[in-house]
C-alpha cells in the first residue's frame, strides 16, 4: 500500500505523466479517485495520471472486514481490491492503469510505508491526503478540495 507522486513529468512506455501512483492498494486507489474527481477543474484538466496496480503484496488482500462503516460485514480485502480496480476502470478512464512496472526514486509515500497503521480507513485517508496536496500544488498553492454533490431535480 504505497504510491509515488512525481511532481515532474516521467516517461514510461511512450507515456508522459504528471503524477505516477505506485501501488493499487487502498492508499493508491484512493489517491487516484480523488485526483480523477478534479479532472474538469482548469488546474487539473490537462494533467496525465498513471497508477501502477501492484496489489499482490497489499496487506489489504488478506483482510476480512466486519466493522467498517458502509461496508457489508464479511467483505474481504481481495473483494475491495478487485472492486476498486473495476471502479477505477469504469469511472476514471483518463487514468492509465499500468500492470507489472516498478519505480524506486522520487517518491512521496503513503499508507503502510509512510508509517500509517494497516487499517483500511487510515490507509485510504493517507492516499486522499496526498491527493489533496497534489491538487493544491497544481492549483498554485491554493488549498483545494474536490467534492461531488447530489443535485436536486426539483
Amino acid at each position: 500500500m504505497f504510491f509515488i507522486y512525481a511532481p515532474f513529468t516521467r516517461k514510461l512506455k511512450n507515456y508522459m505523466f504528471d503524477v505516477l501512483i505506485i501501488g493499487g492498494g487502498a492508499a493508491g486507489m484512493s489517491c487516484a479517485l480523488v485526483l480523477s474527481s478534479a479532472k474538469n477543474k482548469p488546474f487539473a484538466s490537462n494533467k496525465k495520471i498513471g497508477i501502477f496496480m501492484h496489489q499482490k503484496a497489499s496487506a489489504l488482500r488478506n483482510g476480512l472486514f466486519n466493522n467498517v462503516l458502509g461496508m457489508k460485514p464479511g467483505t474481504t480485502g481481495k473483494e475491495i481490491l478487485e472492486n476498486g480496480k473495476q471502479q477505477l476502470h469504469e469511472t476514471c478512464a483518463h487514468i492509465k492503469q499500468i500492470e507489472g512496472e516498478k519505480v524506486t526514486e522520487g517518491i512521496y509515500v503513503a499508507g503502510i510505508l509512510a508509517g500509517w497503521r494497516s487499517q483500511f480507513a487510515i490507509a485510504s485517508g493517507s492516499g486522499v491526503h496526498v491527493a489533496i496536496d497534489i491538487l493544491t500544488s497544481w492549483n498554485n498553492g491554493n488549498p483545494t478540495m474536490i467534492h461531488k454533490t447530489i443535485s436536486s431535480s426539483i
